[in-house]
């Protein structure tokens, strides 16, 4: 298991989130990347360029979570679940 550690931003994005009709998936994905950030399906996308580092999984046709992973301290770093990726 993994502990998930929460981004000021991903705080703020999931009080949207908890008031949209997205909260079942997004609930559905922190399970899922608790257990194991890399399990694919559902799709896991390893992001390039300046974003390298951090996944993203679909919580909708708009909206992505995004994260970072520490082997080291089995944490999973969510930075945002609200907008499509930050750069």
């Amino acid at each position: 298991m993994y502990e998930l550690m929460w981004s000021k931003q991903a705080i703020k994005d999931w009080k949207r989130l908890d008031r949209s009709k997205y909260v079942e998936k997004a609930k559905v994905l922190l399970g899922i990347i608790e257990k194991n950030p890399y399990q694919d399906p559902p799709l896991l996308r390893a992001m390039q360029g300046s974003l390298k580092g951090t996944y993203s999984r679909k919580i909708s046709g708009k909206h992505r979570m995004m994260y970072e992973v520490s082997e080291q301290k089995k944490e999973v770093y969510l930075i945002g679940m609200w907008t499509h990726y930050h750069e």
